[in-house]
């Protein structure tokens, strides 16, 4: 219950791909800028939850004060421009997503229980969200959307609100601490159990003690 209460959803998945239903037809109707496409790195990133290298997207060196970033499967606008702040992580970093609610969350098994982020119109996978002490984020929420560059596509024409009603994040190492606190003892119970039961039996057992020989 706790690792779903944090990731904003009841999804929990060994790998970051979401992306089952993402059709690679981008917007073509709205004039945006596109990061250059390779297919394979794409479909890697993009359907399968892999991650771009990190520096090897243009976005991420690119502050623009207006505009918005589209989900670069299906067209979906994500984040607003005044969101983006340098996480100097390598990767496009927003702390707010747009007003329409079009983010997606699960819990990331195979990446530490981290908060996996995925556009939630196409599935497309997107890249992870961090929160907490140790999350590294910025603006009101506090948190750093950590974004595939090759996932998005920068549309400067189009102007929507941010919201910072974004679901709890709580730190992954927060979660990975109650997960080994909970093994732990977990196995010092099962360790002293039967050591318990041997006191308990020993408690309520009628020992018959043999009068001696006259």
């Amino acid at each position: 219950v706790m690792m779903t209460a944090t990731s904003g959803g009841w999804n929990l998945v060994l790998g970051a791909g979401t992306a089952s239903t993402c059709t690679h037809i981008q917007n073509r109707s709205v004039e945006v800028h596109r990061e250059p496409r390779n297919d394979a790195v794409f479909e890697a990133v993009c359907l399968k939850g892999s991650t771009e290298t990190p520096r090897s997207s243009s976005l991420d060196d690119d502050y623009p004060s207006k505009g918005v970033y589209r989900c670069a499967c299906c067209g979906e606008p994500l984040f607003p421009a005044s969101s983006k702040f340098d996480s100097r992580t390598g990767w496009p970093s927003f702390w707010a997503p747009v007003q329409s609610d079009p983010i997606g969350y699960t819990k990331d098994i195979g990446s530490m229980l981290s908060t996996e982020v995925h556009c939630k119109k196409c599935g497309a996978h997107l890249g992870h969200v961090f929160g907490g002490f140790t999350g590294g984020g910025s603006g009101d929420t506090g948190y750093r959307y950590c974004i595939n560059g090759i996932c998005l596509s920068y549309d400067p024409f189009l102007e929507l609100p941010l919201t910072t009603d974004v679901p709890w994040t709580i730190a992954s190492e927060a979660i990975l601490i109650f997960v080994i606190i909970g093994v732990v003892s977990f196995f010092c119970f099962c360790g002293r159990l039967p050591k318990f039961v041997q006191i308990l039996r020993g408690h309520y057992r009628h020992e018959v003690i043999p009068e001696p020989c006259s």
